[in-house]
């Protein structure tokens, strides 16, 4: 099952979302149904450690990057 990452186009929260077959997501935030699918950065590991986390849809990887530990400030 793949794990997408969705924006409410409502209140603009980015969040990852399994996605099972035909199944509509809806904003965990708001719950709207107005989300639309992101691009997103992979990492294609060849083994040994595993870098950091690319910040592909955070806030110019600031102290408050989501994927860094932190949310982003509104």
């Amino acid at each position: 099952m793949p794990l997408f990452e969705y924006r409410c186009r409502d209140c603009n929260q980015v969040r990852e979302v399994l996605v099972r077959g035909a199944e509509q997501p809806v904003c965990a935030h708001c719950g709207s149904r107005r989300v639309e699918k992101q691009l997103s950065a992979f990492a294609a590991l060849r083994g040994g450690a595993a870098p950091e986390p690319a910040c592909a849809s955070c806030c110019s990887a600031s102290p408050g990057c989501p994927y860094q530990g932190g949310a982003c400030a509104e």
